[in-house]
């Protein structure tokens, strides 16, 4: 199986950029042989250029693999051969791996600008799931094992905030948006399995003071009832919890449950302020937990209409290449035909946030990581704007300042 292409860190772009730097010093002087072995160089552009970028390496003779490479039919030219792949933190560039046998003398001012971008996004990103995991996450979990949708969802979150912490391994981003994950506040949600120390006996003790108390003192024998009922209730409660699951089995487990649905009714129910669980779709104001049936509704209704009217992020050609590279889709985590184990088509990928959004209001459920995207999407747009207002507050309260 062929690995993906490596995105240069900021240390490999450096590199790149001194190469160029010495590569283009020396024009005038020794020429490179023409049997000089190709050398792999990193070029960064806007993706809205390949299409006009692969109708050219077409037109001039190269040939496209099966993995989506480009590889040019004639060995004595420069360049060789091109791969790319989409830049994981600045949506609009791609980085092109062009096997050549001589440097490019402008790839290092397009590297230059798109370390730039790619500085500031990783912060904002950062930012963005460091508050995402602080307001609608962690108070709700803070002390608790969890189990199902809720550990689901956390976990989500969880894993966002570290990714989020990763990427700025090769930039110089603020202190304070930092993550120090040694904190509690910032510890991995735990999962409630099954504990074998953990008798029934124990469970029903614990559990009969928090039953509501008769206005009639019971008989003995009923209390008696009351008490077989509460050990019957923790036996079956112990049982339903799953045994600790690692590795594959772990992985497997998760990726049913990412296609599982959510009703609406749990979701309405999550929200309730005394609900004591974790809101699975909470309003995006602090003080609006409870999220009414219609809203969430036309909430879910705007997500994937929004999903289904856009232009894809991901090509036809980048699908293709994707399929020919991952044979076994459903091994991990790939789109796959139900039942068959096949890749589905690209342009039954294309129609999947239709079909959803159909299912989901004709049916009241939706996807469980289908969830996590919209309850993180609503999070991060009222953040966004909240940051945009308060910018403008902050301009204006200057600018009447300087005018006084």
């Amino acid at each position: 199986m062929k690995r993906p292409l490596k995105i240069p860190s900021q240390t490999d772009i450096k590199e790149q950029q001194k190469a160029v730097s010495v590569a283009a010093g020396s024009v005038g002087q020794t020429p490179v042989p023409e049997q000089a072995k190709p050398r792999p160089k990193t070029v960064a552009l806007k993706s809205g250029k390949l299409p006009q970028i692969f109708r050219r390496l077409s037109a001039i003779g190269f040939n496209r693999a099966s993995d989506g490479r480009y590889v040019n039919s004639n060995p004595d030219l420069n360049i060789q051969e091109i791969a790319w792949e989409p830049d994981r933190i600045v949506d609009n560039y791609v980085w092109l791996f062009v096997t050549a046998r001589r440097p490019f003398a402008y790839a290092a001012a397009a590297m230059e600008r798109l370390r730039q971008l790619r500085q500031a996004r990783v912060e904002l990103k950062l930012r963005m799931a460091k508050e995402y995991w602080l307001k609608t996450i962690q108070p709700y979990i803070a002390g608790r094992k969890l189990r199902g949708v809720e550990l689901f969802v956390a976990e989500d979150a969880w894993y966002s905030l570290r990714t989020a912490q990763q990427d700025t391994a090769d930039y110089k981003v603020s202190v304070d948006a930092l993550v120090d994950f040694t904190q509690e506040k910032f510890w991995q949600p735990e999962e409630l399995c099954r504990d074998e120390n953990l008798k029934p006996e124990t469970l029903a003790a614990i559990a009969a003071p928090l039953m509501l108390k008769p206005k009639a003192k019971p008989t003995p024998f009923a209390a008696i009832g009351v008490a077989h009922e509460l050990l019957m209730a923790a036996e079956r409660y112990l049982k339903s919890l799953p045994e600790q699951r690692t590795g594959t089995s772990r992985g497997y487990h998760d990726l049913g449950l990412a296609l599982s649905p959510v009703p609406f009714a749990d979701i309405k129910a999550s929200n309730q302020t005394n609900s004591g669980k974790l809101p699975l779709l909470p309003g995006v104001h602090e003080k609006s937990r409870e999220l009414s049936l219609p809203a969430f509704r036309a909430a879910i209704k705007r997500f994937f209409e929004e999903k289904t009217k856009k232009p894809s992020q991901i090509t036809e050609d980048e699908w293709i290449r994707e399929g020919a590279r991952n044979p076994a889709p459903e091994k991990e985590g790939g789109l796959v035909q139900h039942g068959s184990g096949h890749r589905l088509p690209y342009q039954e990928y294309l129609r999947q946030p239709a079909e959803a959004l159909k299912d989901a209001l004709q049916d009241n459920w939706i996807a469980l990581q289908s969830l996590c995207d919209l309850r993180r999407q609503r999070f991060i747009r009222n953040w966004q704007k909240q940051s945009r207002a308060g910018s403008q507050k902050r301009r204006k309260t200057q600018n009447s300042r300087k005018s006084n």
